[in-house]
C-alpha cells in the first residue's frame, strides 16, 4: 500500500491527480469518519478501523492520499508493508499560500491573517501532520523510523523521479499542475512586509528546522543513491510530453464519491453494534 500524506498547498492536488491517473480504481482518497476533522486543534487522522473497514469494500487497492493519512496513526497494523511519502514546501511559502487558498479559493473573504495564525492547526503544519505533535524532534524520528520519502515542491520534477526510483517503480510521473493560485498577490504581499513575515516565521519554527533536515541531510541521500544520470533524467522527462490518464482520475473519484463516501454511514451504524 502506497500512502501519500497531503499537506495543504505543497503540490498535493498535482501529487493526488498522480495518483490517481496511475492507479484508477486502485487509488482512493480517505477521509476520518470519526465525527469532526479536528479535536481540540489537532486533526484526527485516518485510522487502522477506516481502512480495514474501506478494504472489505475495495480489497484491491493499490495507493491512498489525504490531509488526514498520517504516519503517527496506525495503519500499518492493516497494512505492515505500507510505504508512506509526502512533499515538503518551504515553510514560508506553505503558510502564506494557505492563507490565500482559504481567502481566495474558499471564500473566507472576512478571515483576516491574524485570525488565521490564531488557529492551532495552521502552525507548523508540516511537523503536526508527520508527527501529530509540533515537536519536530518527533517528525524526524518518524521519518527514520518508517522510511518515508519526502520530496521537495521546489524540486518537483526532480524529486518525482526518484519517488518513482525508489519507493513507486509503477507510477506514472507524466502531469499537469493543478492546485494552483489564480493570482499570488495576497501570499506576496505577506512575506514582503516585514510584520507579517516575523509573524509567518514564529508560527513554523518547527517547520523550518525540519525542512532545513529534508533539503540539507535526507534528500541529498536520494540524490547520492539515484546516481550520476539524474541531470539527464530530468531533462528527459521535461522533454516528455505531461498529461494525465484522465479515464483513470474519473474512475477514481467515481469510485470516491458513489461508493465510498456512502460507506461512511454504514462505519457508523457497525461501530455502534
Amino acid at each position: 500500500m502506497l500512502a501519500f500524506i497531503h499537506t495543504q498547498k505543497a503540490a498535493g492536488t498535482t501529487l493526488s491527480w498522480i495518483l490517481r491517473s496511475s492507479y484508477g480504481l486502485r487509488h482512493l482518497g480517505v477521509d476520518t469518519w470519526r465525527g469532526l476533522p479536528h479535536q481540540k486543534g489537532v486533526a484526527l487522522p485516518f485510522r487502522a478501523s477506516e481502512l480495514r473497514y474501506t478494504l472489505k469494500f475495495m480489497p484491491y487497492l493499490k495507493s491512498i492520499h489525504g490531509h488526514r493519512v498520517q504516519p503517527n496513526a496506525d495503519l500499518d497494523q492493516v497494512c505492515p508493508d505500507i510505504r508512506y511519502f509526502t512533499f515538503m514546501r518551504e515553510p514560508l511559502a506553505q503558510c502564506a499560500s494557505w492563507y490565500q487558498h482559504l481567502v481566495q479559493t474558499q471564500g473566507r473573504i472576512d478571515l483576516t491573517f491574524k485570525e488565521y495564525l490564531q488557529n492551532p492547526w495552521v502552525h507548523n503544519r508540516q511537523t503536526q501532520i508527520l508527527a501529530g505533535t509540533q515537536d519536530v524532534n518527533d517528525a524526524i524520528r518518524i521519518i527514520q523510523k518508517k522510511a518515508i520519502f519526502v520530496g521537495l515542491v521546489e524540486h518537483f520534477d526532480e524529486s518525482l523521479i526518484l519517488l518513482k526510483a525508489f519507493v513507486a517503480n509503477d507510477l506514472g510521473i507524466n502531469y499537469e499542475r493543478r492546485g494552483t493560485a489564480p493570482k499570488n498577490q495576497i501570499a506576496k504581499a505577506l512575506l514582503a512586509d516585514k510584520q507579517t513575515r516575523q509573524m509567518l516565521s514564529k508560527a513554523v519554527q518547527a517547520d523550518q528546522i525540519l525542512y532545513e533536515y529534508v533539503k540539507n541531510e535526507l534528500y541529498p541521500t536520494y540524490v547520492k543513491a539515484y546516481g550520476s544520470s539524474l541531470q539527464e533524467d530530468i531533462i528527459k522527462f521535461r522533454s516528455s510530453k505531461k498529461d494525465f490518464n484522465r479515464l483513470n482520475v474519473m474512475l477514481s473519484r467515481l469510485q470516491r464519491y458513489l461508493i465510498y463516501k456512502p460507506l461512511r454511514l454504514f462505519y457508523r451504524y457497525d461501530t455502534k453494534q
